[in-house]
């Protein structure tokens, strides 16, 4: 007789710590098939021992040890609930904004389900003491990368360096993935799909707005790296050759190669054209890039240009400084001025923002509203006697349409556009002569595109991105590249599919507060085990209590 009441005793007790052990184990590690395995073990062991005591629930005795192990079994649960939503609160966020800001947008989440091969996103934190808008960005950084995690986290893996502790391993990352850290700006992300590679930064990242709040660009660059990854096509960039043009081959101090390593990280195919051989843009041109021409282009290749553009093509220009060509690029400024710019036989000069004092070496940390430079907002560039340009008020496309014009780069307003450029040749000496040269600001980068996708940029500038100038300027080498890469990405649309309204800062969500891990693990032991079991010991306490009483 004394069979049964014992074997409900060691059923009830599997029960209970079976239980307890699935519990914690799925809330801390997962609900994987341990725990599983466990809370089942727990649940047959609350069967046997109800079943044990049944044939006894008639006497007020058997009643009385069937309410203890149904009061067991619900402090059980309970305890499961608890620990679960405690769980909960301290590692999850919860999104309760109007437009669910801060979760991924369902093609985030399409493309994350489709990409293919498995995602990683290495994610490098800012290192820079003090700098407050790059620690804001690296924590949204990091919360969006383990969004895409939650949203695959069988294919999408995440690692965070932090850059003041994780300096080295995050350089050897890099490094492993062929991406030279020393030309990127952080925070940063690589995003890794199978295996290609591609860093997003701090430029392409951020974006000031006219009013004065950070417009966080995140998930629209990281979807479309990941999109860009995982295609087989590369758009095809053709550099012209003919005019003794600036050579992305060259490894020389004249030469362009870390521009064109910085496109091929981007996963841009560059070739070359001789328009006049050929005669016209190869139909599978995604951009043409004129870049530093040192001889004229002849009417037949400007032509050439016209009618790509015409098509629907997209062109950028880099006409070095009036000092570095002897003869003005007549007929590609004539090309440029039908699309909406004119170039000019002017030098841009700054002496309200120059380097070294030298009002020719014009220093930029401020740029146009345009999205391209938009993110480079407080970051420094020096460009080298600019040649000067002029954005044409109410200009149409050849075609009769409207053209959308922008300013990417200008001078300070303290600027002048110097006319003499003999004077400069012969002595270096420059200054504003009233009724010649045109006071500032003076433009010498901006961009034009019409309704047909025509999509042109000029720049009065092309030695900031050559071998030697980014040698020389080693700490504005992160930036030149980024402009070039920015100016790149628009011609080519590269984040024109991903129709995402950008997370401005500022905005609140509820989430946990910055704690340190010391003080989340003793929420998390104190609200999983210290505060069920209080409770359980308590309701022990009381039932003993009415035990003795009823004994008595």
């Amino acid at each position: 007789m004394r069979t049964r009441p014992l074997l409900a005793t060691a059923a009830l007790a599997v029960a209970v710590v079976a239980s307890v052990a699935g519990v914690v184990g799925g809330t801390l590690f997962g609900w994987e098939w341990p725990a599983i395995a466990s809370f089942v073990v727990g649940g047959a062991g609350a069967l046997v021992s109800l079943v044990a005591i049944a044939p006894s629930m008639r006497t007020p005795r058997g009643r009385a040890r069937a309410n203890a192990v149904l009061s067991v079994l619900l402090v059980a649960v309970a305890f499961g609930l608890f620990s679960h939503l405690n769980r909960s609160a301290v590692t999850r966020s919860f999104d309760w904004t109007r437009d669910a800001r801060y979760s991924l947008r369902a093609k985030s989440r399409a493309v994350v389900a489709d990409a293919g091969p498995s995602v990683e996103l290495v994610v490098v934190t800012s290192h820079d003491e003090g700098d407050r808008g790059g620690d804001a960005l690296s924590d949204d950084l990091v919360a969006l990368a383990r969004q895409y995690r939650d949203v695959a986290p069988e294919r999408v893996s995440v690692r965070v360096f932090d850059a003041a502790r994780d300096e080295l391993a995050a350089v050897q990352v890099l490094r492993g993935a062929g991406i030279d850290p020393s030309a990127q700006i952080r925070p940063l992300v690589l995003v890794r799909v199978g295996e290609r590679a591609k860093v997003v930064d701090r430029p392409q990242l951020a974006r000031a707005r006219n009013d004065g709040t950070v417009a966080f660009l995140g998930e629209s660059r990281v979807t479309s790296a990941i999109v860009e990854l995982a295609s087989d096509r590369r758009p095809i960039v053709y550099f012209t050759r003919g005019h003794d043009e600036g050579d992305e081959s060259l490894h020389g101090a004249e030469g362009y190669t870390q521009l064109r390593a910085a496109i091929e990280r981007d996963h841009i195919e560059s070739r070359t054209v001789q328009l006049e051989r050929v005669g016209d843009v190869p139909e599978d041109a995604a951009a043409l890039v004129v870049l530093r021409p040192r001889r004229r282009f002849t009417r037949r290749e400007a032509d050439a240009v016209d009618r790509y553009l015409a098509r629907g093509g997209r062109v950028w220009i880099a006409i070095d400084s009036p000092l570095e060509v002897d003869a003005a690029p007549r007929e590609l400024a004539r090309v440029t001025a039908r699309w909406g710019i004119a170039i000019d036989e002017v030098i841009a000069c700054d002496p309200g923002r120059n380097k070294g004092g030298d009002p020719i070496k014009v220093w930029v940390d401020e740029y146009g509203g345009h999205p391209t430079v938009g993110s480079l907002h407080g970051l420094p560039m020096i460009f080298l006697a600019p040649r000067g340009l002029r954005v044409l008020d109410d200009a149409t496309s050849p075609a009769g349409e409207d053209l959308e014009t922008s300013v990417l780069l200008e001078t300070s307003a303290r600027s002048f556009a110097e006319t003499d450029i003999a004077r400069v040749r012969r002595d270096g000496s420059v200054g504003f002569d009233r009724g010649a040269d045109r006071p500032g600001p003076i433009v010498f980068g901006a961009l034009a595109r019409d309704g047909d996708g025509a999509r042109l940029v000029v720049l009065g500038d092309a030695t900031f991105l050559d071998n030697v100038t980014l040698a020389r300027f080693e700490y504005l080498r992160a930036t030149h590249l980024a402009l070039a890469r920015n100016i790149l990405s628009w011609l080519l649309e590269r984040d024109a599919w991903v129709d995402m309204r950008p997370r401005v800062r500022g905005d609140r969500r509820l989430t946990v507060v910055d704690v340190s891990d010391r003080t989340i693990r003793a929420f998390t032991w104190g609200g999983m085990v210290g505060m069920p079991l209080a409770f359980l010991a308590a309701g022990l306490a009381v039932w003993f209590v009415r035990r003795g009483r009823g004994r008595g």
